[in-house]
């Protein structure tokens, strides 16, 4: 019984690790070889939880086998929740429509990540001398209708005059 709720959830994280969004936000925050990992490892309990159900009778499970199951189900439900918190930022990512930022001195970039935050309409950067420039997957973002930037004596806005999808670059 434990095994099969076990194996159902196991599979139901898989099938959310590989969705193509988690993917992504992964890449962008750099631990796409943790998310294979995790990937790798729940296959793994499957595996075993097939086994486990195939060749125990389980009315003869032992106190061991039982501490075995809990410690594999809250790492199994552990799994999960990781899994959850990366759909999460996968949401948050695609609702986002504004970006401020202002009065960062040693910025000198912005993250490469934000070609995924594809409802983007608004980026407004201010009093960041030291940003250089902006990541030129920016210009993927097809709803971006306005960049605002101001003291920002460091940034090289070379290209983006001819971004036809901006209404104002300030």
């Amino acid at each position: 019984m434990v095994e099969t709720i076990l194996f159902n959830l196991a599979s139901k994280i898989l099938g959310k690790i590989g969705s193509g969004a988690i993917g992504e936000v992964g890449k962008a925050w750099g631990v796409e070889q943790e998310l294979n990992t995790l990937s790798d490892t729940v296959s793994t309990i499957k595996a075993v939880l097939l086994d486990a159900e195939r060749l125990y009778d389980h009315s003869k499970y032992s106190i061991a086998m039982g501490v075995w199951f809990d410690r594999l189900q809250a790492a199994v439900y552990d799994a999960d929740n990781l899994v959850d918190e990366f759909q999460y930022e996968v949401l948050q990512r695609q609702v986002t429509r504004t970006f401020q930022i202002a009065g960062c001195g040693n910025l000198k970039s912005l993250p490469e990540g934000m070609q995924f935050l594809v409802n983007l309409k608004t980026v407004t950067i201010a009093a960041c001398p030291n940003l250089t420039s902006l990541p030129s997957t920016m210009k993927n973002l097809a709803k971006l209708r306005n960049l605002e930037i101001s003291n920002c004596s460091n940034l090289d806005l070379a290209g983006w005059e001819d971004f036809s999808g901006l209404r104002r670059l300030q």
